[in-house]
């Protein structure tokens, strides 16, 4: 092992992580589709899924829905776990917003 090389039980951080393990509200862009055959990545580029492209994780269960452009794409388990990405935005939190109780006002009486 040279001085340079990262060690083996460390990945390159420009390797990309599992489309899997993104958090859905996430906006990935796709770097490779792992070790897949050539039919499985020919039903992927027909459907614009491509390395290079950018597209929104939706949801991880029970399926990986992926929203690219105007499609969405649910990718099965074995398969979103071989297809590559990095996250280019992160999912925005949700603010909480403050609801007031509907109802009878106190002090009021009743006819």
């Amino acid at each position: 092992m040279t001085p340079l090389s990262p060690p083996p039980d460390n990945p390159s951080p420009h390797a990309g992580i599992p489309l899997q393990e993104t958090p859905p509200g996430s906006r990935v862009r796709i770097l490779s589709f792992g070790r897949l055959p050539p039919e499985r990545i020919d039903y992927l580029m027909a459907y614009g899924c491509a390395p290079g492209r950018e597209a929104w994780v939706l949801q991880q269960a029970p399926a990986t829905v992926l929203q690219l452009e105007g499609t969405e794409l649910a990718l099965e388990e074995d398969l979103a776990r071989q297809i590559l990405v990095t996250i280019v935005a992160a999912p925005k939190r949700r603010r909480r917003r403050w609801r007031w109780r509907v109802g009878r006002r106190r002090g009021r009486r009743r006819r």
